[in-house]
């Protein structure tokens, strides 16, 4: 594989069958949970970092060198990277496309000579439901960034344009984006309203994890299990949906 180009990769989960594939050369790993928290358009700058650090650290718990070492100094490598082709590896949630529509962002503005291609899984002919790269064979990774689309200058835009919305929570300009080559952004932006409250209000989201905790004894476990099993679109994990059931009980503030 060639060495002048950066991967991007949306995990560790990601990394690890990537390096099982056999791919070498220069990778990142972005590790942020943009979804949730609150934000600032401008990646990489001072006042975006001090956010996300602060957020990170009170929602779960990350000490800022944890952070620093793991999401800031990883950052640096796409910072530095002076190479011919990004390409960006990432899945069809929420979670995910507001992750990688953040560093498309970045990219459209300080990578202007850099030929951008993605990886986005998501339907997938062996499966009824869609699929993150977790559940794809590690013998199709090869064949994943064979098939790789490169965007043009129009798709960094569009993304560009959807994290300026996102970060504005202008919920009622979502259904405006629209590209070919990002296939399950608008699906993405559509599935994330629940994440918004209208003023003070709480989102749909945490209000209907407030009915379930106020409805029945279930314990917070048996809380996040439920949430799991119905989730097809967000991509939350674990972490997320502790932080909003703490945040929801009044038990963690921001």
């Amino acid at each position: 594989m060639k060495k002048d180009i950066l991967h991007i990769l949306n995990g560790d989960a990601t990394f690890r069958k990537f390096r099982d594939a056999g791919f070498t050369g220069q990778y990142m790993v972005w590790r942020e949970t943009l979804a949730l928290g609150p934000l600032f358009y401008q990646i990489d700058s001072e006042l975006f970092w001090d956010m996300r650090s602060q957020f990170m650290e009170a929602a779960y718990g990350a000490k800022l060198a944890e952070y620093r070492r793991s999401v800031m100094l990883e950052f640096g490598k796409l910072r530095k990277f002076q190479g011919p082709e990004i390409v960006l590896w990432y899945e069809y949630d929420v979670f995910c496309q507001v992750n990688f529509i953040a560093l498309m962002s970045y990219i459209l503005k300080y990578k202007k000579e850099v030929k951008v291609s993605i990886i986005c899984v998501g339907d997938h002919p062996q499966y009824k439901h869609r699929v993150g790269l977790g559940e794809i064979n590690t013998q199709e990774y090869q064949v994943l960034y064979n098939n790789r689309k490169i965007l043009m200058k129009y798709d960094l835009l569009v993304a560009d344009k959807a994290w300026m919305m996102f970060c504005a929570m202008a919920v009622e300009q979502f259904s405006s984006i629209q590209s070919d080559r990002l296939p399950y952004l608008s699906d993405a932006l559509e599935a994330s309203k629940v994440l918004f409250g209208n003023g003070e209000s709480l989102s749909k989201l945490e209000s209907e994890i407030m009915s379930m905790l106020q409805s029945s004894p279930l314990k917070k476990q048996d809380v996040i299990r439920k949430l799991l099993a119905k989730d097809h679109a967000l991509g939350f994990g674990d972490l997320q949906y502790d932080y909003l059931i703490r945040k929801v009980s009044g038990q963690y503030l921001i």
